[in-house]
């Protein structure tokens, strides 16, 4: 009986206190420190008949990565599937850096940017602001029209040293 008298207030405070924080600030909480990447990605094996470079896989597709204080960078480059499902920044043959800030709003992430860095690319940079409004809806984010998912197996060290470009700003 005694334990029944101090489990439910606790079970009733934990539920209350996860309810407390709106859907708003719950989904900035849910993006801070994130990586996402799309949900399907079209894997393809450039040399599949070398017998050194059979098993590697690439993929053309921009990662969206966000941080605490509304920092928004995506790196847009060639990618390569690692030992799982890691995935890994090929940066071959170039890849480009896009910084900016992002502000949550109801179902809906809006990102302003602009290119800070690019390798491999004989076009100038242009320093014109973009502004991009993705749907937000649990763990979905729509980019482009493609569905985009948190990846939890990216090469960690690989991302952050992308985080310096940002800072040329």
């Amino acid at each position: 009986m005694l334990a029944k008298s101090f489990f439910w207030p606790l079970l009733l405070c934990v539920t209350l206190s996860s309810c407390e924080a709106p859907p708003v600030q719950q989904a900035g909480t849910a993006l801070a420190n994130t990586v996402w990447v799309p949900r399907a990605i079209a894997w393809v094996r450039p040399h599949p008949n070398d017998a050194e470079l059979s098993g590697i896989q690439y993929a053309d597709f921009s990662l969206l990565c966000f941080r605490g204080q509304g920092k928004f960078m995506r790196v847009s480059s060639y990618h390569s599937l690692g030992n799982g499902d890691t995935i890994i920044v090929a940066t071959e043959p170039g890849f480009r850096v896009d910084s900016g800030r992002y502000q949550i709003g109801p179902k809906r992430v809006v990102v302003t940017s602009k290119p800070v860095y690019q390798s491999l690319n004989f076009m100038p940079l242009s320093k014109k602001a973009r502004t991009d409004t993705l749907s937000l809806t649990g763990q979905t984010l729509w980019y482009e029209g493609i569905e985009y998912r948190p990846c939890t197996k990216l090469s960690g060290q690989r991302i952050d040293s992308f985080w310096a470009f940002t800072r040329l700003k």
